[in-house]
């Protein structure tokens, strides 16, 4: 039968849902298969697995005319290779179904109503969580809430999510289809989702999307770490390597950008949107590192030197290419600290640093920055400074924002992040101090659980 609903939610948003009554050698001539597609679709033994494989690409092909190659993570997450778009996957039985979107992140859950699921309730409903008592209608109550945690589950990368757990979804009444609300929340996500669902011929489908909020830069009060990936200082298996690491170890940002580069920034964001669900942010040097592909772009004014161009001289030049993705910019007030010597950003801003312990400095010029509309803090560093932003200078600048702040620059070590955290920063920055040591990596997130586990308690 093929192709049975196409459905675009948004411009940039579609779900397709595909019924396979083909046979193999039918599908084969939807496709073409090529390097590691080949080498899975060879892998599986079962015929039903190979038509679940070609259906997914037969549906992709339908749905955006092109011939797009999917890869997956080590937690089997599905991604587009070229980046262009995030993409979701579920099937059971006879159908197989896709979410696609170009600037929203997805997760979609089918599944068909057939065994009695009531037994195994108690593997995913938590003690918050209310059943009807409809004994017509539970059992289509209880897929439709496995789906929505599903759902949330693959949008949020799966990783170091325990369903039972850590996802509560919202009483709800069954109907034929409807809009229920989710939570996920652990040491490292609190996230509120809208999850749609629909019932079709016996088949329980649940799908959400969600943007990326610049606000999420910190929520909540957690804690957050963001990995800077300088694309100079990194060959193709070393970004793989920083990528696969950050996403395993649960990383919440990934930066890009640096402040002299020669290579592409745009490829660069591609080939990391290949790799990983986590959000990408422009954090540029330059205006030639100016891209539209990134989920959050920092319009960073260094209100710590008196470099015009850096002031507002550049984001003038920049304002009408980033006027119709207003949605992804942050502005932030970049105040850059003296940590040692004269660091890359220091040299090529021509831009004055504060001096390391007029933290009094470094309060006015934030407060500055927040009176002037400013929506984050970043304290600076440099990439490869002798030691990290002063504690004192955390603590004095987070007594006096209301504004996220942000410090990156000299973080080599766990008590490096644990002190920035403790003076009061809400995302840290790590790039030089992994560059060689991405243990680093997980030692920042561990750190960063640890206050997250006690600040919710």
């Amino acid at each position: 039968m093929g192709c049975i609903t196409k459905h675009y939610i948004s411009e940039d948003t579609a779900i397709g849902v595909w019924n396979i009554e083909e046979d193999i050698s039918s599908l084969l001539k939807k496709v073409t298969l090529e390097g590691d597609d080949i080498k899975r679709f060879s892998s599986f033994r079962s015929n039903s697995r190979k038509l679940e494989f070609l259906s997914v690409r037969a549906l992709l092909m339908e749905l955006i005319d092109i011939d797009a190659r999917i890869v997956y993570n080590k937690n089997n997450k599905p991604f587009l290779k070229d980046g262009s778009r995030f993409i979701s996957i579920s099937h059971s039985h006879n159908l197989t179904a896709i979410l696609l979107s170009k600037n929203e992140r997805v997760g979609i859950d089918l599944e068909y109503m057939g065994s009695n699921i009531t037994t195994l309730a108690f593997k995913f409903i938590n003690k918050k969580e209310k059943i009807t008592k409809d004994k017509t209608r539970k059992k289509t109550h209880l897929y439709i809430h496995w789906c929505a945690k599903e759902a949330i589950y693959k949008i949020c990368d799966k990783e170091g999510i325990i369903i039972r757990r850590d996802i509560t979804i919202e009483p709800f009444e069954v109907q034929d289809s409807g809009i229920i609300n989710g939570r996920v929340k652990n040491s490292r996500l609190d996230e509120t989702f809208l999850l749609y669902y629909a019932i079709y011929n016996n088949y329980a489908i649940v799908w959400t999307r969600q943007k990326y909020e610049i606000d999420s830069i910190s929520s909540n009060g957690l804690k957050k770490v963001a990995v800077l990936i300088d694309p100079d200082k990194y060959n193709e298996s070393g970004i793989r390597n920083v990528a696969l690491k950050a996403s395993s170890a649960g990383v919440d940002f990934l930066f890009t950008g640096g402040s002299l580069t020669h290579t592409s920034v745009d490829s660069l964001i591609k080939t990391l949107k290949g790799l990983t669900d986590i959000p990408v942010v422009l954090f540029p040097g330059s205006l030639l590192q100016l891209t539209t592909e990134a989920d959050i772009i920092l319009l960073l004014s260094m209100i710590s030197g008196r470099n015009p161009e850096l002031l507002i001289g550049n984001h003038v030049v920049a304002a009408p290419y980033l006027k119709n993705v207003r949605e992804k910019v942050l502005s932030v007030g970049y105040i850059l600290i003296s940590c040692g010597p004269v660091t890359s950003v220091e040299y090529m801003s021509q831009a004055a640093a504060i001096p390391y312990e007029k933290s009094d400095i470094a309060v006015a010029t934030a407060v500055a920055g927040e009176l002037l509309g400013m929506k984050a803090i970043y304290l600076e560093g440099g990439s490869g400074a002798e030691k990290p932003v002063s504690t004192n200078t955390i603590k004095a600048v987070k007594n006096e924002i209301t504004v996220p702040l942000i410090t990156g620059g000299g973080l080599r070590k766990a008590a490096d992040i644990e002190n920035a955290f403790s003076a009061g920063a809400d995302v840290i920055v790590i790039g030089n101090g992994c560059e060689g040591n991405t243990g680093l990596i997980d030692d920042a997130c561990r750190v960063r659980n640890a206050f997250n586990s006690n600040n919710n308690r």
